[in-house]
């Protein structure tokens, strides 16, 4: 699985997912700082990235104008140290999902799905297609 790091959440959160084998990237990292949300969507979409934010609404509202998503993790904002655990507790509880699924791996089961952390940490899923 490939993530992308929205702005409204630590850049450190690439290195959650780096310490996981994973491949991540930022707003920061690809000069998109202050981009509007349909141009994170659309390199998302391009470079088949599931968007790690906590910008869930506006992402949302976008998603179900596509047909076909990477997938969405929700976060939300306390420290960077607690936003670094949910990160990795929302990769721990997609990987045993997508075993559960039956899904070939992360990517397939993140397809039209919003993963959402809420403030204890807790995680759901649930399927977010087009007009949904």
């Amino acid at each position: 699985m490939k993530l992308w790091i929205d702005e409204d959440l630590s850049p450190s959160l690439v290195d959650v997912a780096h310490a996981r084998g994973l491949d991540a990237t930022c707003n920061r990292d690809r000069g998109l700082l202050g981009g509007s949300d349909l141009e994170v969507l659309r390199r998302c979409i391009d470079e088949d990235r599931t968007l790690v934010t906590n910008n869930l609404g506006d992402f949302r509202r976008l998603c179900n104008t596509r047909s076909v998503h990477p997938g969405l993790i929700a976060l939300p904002t306390p420290s960077r140290a607690t936003q670094q655990e949910f990160l990795a507790n929302a990769l721990a509880y997609i990987d045993r999902r997508a075993a559960e699924a039956g899904a070939a791996d992360a990517s397939e089961f993140m397809i039209n799905t919003v993963v959402e952390v809420n403030d204890a940490g807790t995680c759901s899923d649930l399927a977010l297609r087009k007009g949904e």
